[in-house]
């Protein structure tokens, strides 16, 4: 069979996975997912497509305009009626549901007291009556524990930051009292404008209430999950009693062991879908993991308030999945690490991909712009790696990272056990490979400091948000550079590359129809997405 040095033979992957034949029979995956995300950015639409596309799952979601955009708030009502008609919840094998969307009109929205508390709560108790409709389907619920700071727009930017340190300090006060801390309330109280502090504490107590009447729901079983993702935080802060909270409420009405907690929150819908497919299909995968450096592994990641390591488990049973030490499936986190606990994280990384064991890696030694590591990231490009990896991601936070390689992972090791055509889920495991690294590492290392140099330049113009003439100039500057940069990579990471398909061997020889935009107004991320272009083998 011809092959060059990076494809990868299915009977390889077998033989590393230790497959028995009773194992091999066939698993069902579900059809369709229909997925209500927290917004419209790539990540809570595009990125869920993308990784149900490697099992042959259908995610559905609302049209976009009733998602609203950035912070114009989303159509709750519009997309209940959506979820109730032709198309929805009736024809589904899962659905998964933002409250913060379905509540409020969005992540964003979340966080404002624009909509009130009785409000929210007769949305809330509709989407329990759509679910009723569905009794079929699996049906999760995740809901963000709303961040510290309020959203990075040019109105709040003078006061956000000293919000979210009002926020660590009177949860300090509380937990570890110190004689100077109501000082340094009252200072920052003095340089906050009282109203901004006020809405930001409404809306806060606002989710706490609707927090605590799913619990009632989920006491009821009208949900077979509600996952809470904590929004930017760190490991002191008001967040903490609000979770105490939330975890009250939930043991009083019996509902424990459906509900989970996870640090971040732009991935849960990600790893919601990899539960759906495990559970629908009756597989509950095991991983083993490794660490660059198991100690910092120990020690919260900026923006988080747990561990890296206990972050991670908590990705994993959210998943569905579990931590299994012997497992072939190999989770491989790199956190900050010394040159010589790099250089071993490195080989072991790659004698595992030349043996064919399957393996991801989610970089989460992230700098201030949510950058990887150079270490890793330069080596992806430079040689064969990228292909081999059944995961890879290093964005924004941690557990941004560890949640979108789990779910890699987990959907491409089920396709594979649902006997999903290996030139199919390789072709678009691949696909979502290059994606994240060109989403991930060249825009967030390159392109964006030089679009917010750009931006800077501009007269009245404000990173956290654009004007629209602004907006435009600095798309057409980062669709030209990074379209330049993905080109380049792809040339040297996916061009050339092999697979087996039915009609034999097909190797990847073009990247059509790129396409690069800016989904909100501004620079911090960016919207990607191409195809690729096969030839067969002679």
């Amino acid at each position: 069979m011809p092959m060059n040095k990076r494809f990868f033979l299915g009977c390889v992957a077998l033989l590393a996975l230790g497959i028995s034949p009773r194992a091999q029979m066939p698993i069902t995956l579900p059809k369709k997912v229909v997925l209500v995300p927290l917004d419209d950015r790539p990540v809570s639409t595009q990125l869920p497509q993308m990784l149900g596309n490697i099992g042959g799952v259908e995610v559905a979601i609302p049209p976009r305009e009733l998602l609203g955009r950035f912070d114009r708030p989303g159509s709750p009502e519009g997309i209940m009626d959506w979820l109730s008609g032709p198309g929805g919840v009736r024809d589904s094998d899962a659905v998964i549901v933002s409250l913060d969307m379905v509540t409020c009109g969005g992540l964003i929205a979340s966080r404002s007291s624009s909509t009130y508390y009785e409000l929210a709560k007769r949305r809330l108790f509709r989407l329990w009556q759509i679910r009723q409709e569905a009794p079929q389907a699996r049906f999760y619920v995740f809901s963000s524990i709303v961040r510290l700071a309020p959203t990075a727009t040019k109105e709040a930017a003078p006061y956000r930051m000293l919000i979210q340190k009002w926020m660590e300090l009177k949860e300090e006060a509380k937990r570890v009292p110190k004689a100077d801390t109501k000082q340094r309330l009252a200072s920052l109280e003095e340089r906050i404008p009282s109203w901004e502090l006020e809405r930001s504490l409404a809306a806060r107590r606002r989710m706490v209430r609707v927090s605590g009447d799913l619990m009632q729901i989920m006491g009821l079983k009208g949900f077979d999950l509600a996952a809470f993702g904590q929004d930017d935080a760190s490991p002191m802060g008001i967040h903490l009693s609000e979770i105490d909270e939330i975890r009250a409420s939930a043991k009083a009405f019996g509902a424990d062991e459906r509900v989970a907690f996870l640090q971040g929150i732009d991935q849960v819908a990600s790893v919601l879908l990899a539960r759906a497919c495990s559970e629908v299909s009756g597989t509950r995968l095991g991983y083993s993991t490794s660490y660059s450096s198991l100690s910092a592994a120990r020690q919260p990641a900026p923006y988080e308030a747990v561990p890296i390591e206990a972050s991670l488990r908590q990705q994993i049973r959210a998943a569905g999945a579990r931590l299994d030490p012997s497992s072939p499936l190999r989770l491989m986190v790199n956190t900050s690490a010394t040159e010589s606990e790099m250089s071993g994280f490195r080989a072991q990384l790659m004698s595992r991909l030349r043996s064919g064991q399957p393996t991801a890696l989610a970089d989460v030694n992230l700098g201030k712009a949510g950058t990887g590591d150079p270490r890793l990231a330069e080596g992806l490009m430079t040689s064969d790696v990228l292909p081999r990896l059944q995961g890879y991601a290093g964005w924004n936070t941690a557990a941004n990272t560890m949640g979108t390689v789990l779910p890699m992972l987990q959907i491409h090791e089920l396709a594979r056990r649902a006997g999903v055509p290996l030139f199919i889920r390789e072709a678009r495991l691949k696909r979502v490979l290059f994606h994240r690294f060109v989403s991930d590492w060249l825009y967030h290392r390159y392109t964006r400091p030089l679009a917010y140099q750009l931006i800077d330049q501009l007269p009245n113009s404000a990173r956290e948000e654009l004007s629209p003439d602004q907006w435009l100039q600095v798309t057409k500057f980062v669709q030209e550079d990074l379209a330049r940069r993905t080109q380049e990579a792809f040339s040297k990471t996916l061009e050339g590359e092999i697979f087996d398909s039915a009609s034999g061997p097909a190797r990847v020889d073009s990247l059509q129809d790129l396409r690069i935009s800016l989904p909100w107004p501004r620079a911090y991320e960016v919207e990607v997405d191409f195809e690729l272009g096969f030839s067969e083998v002679k």
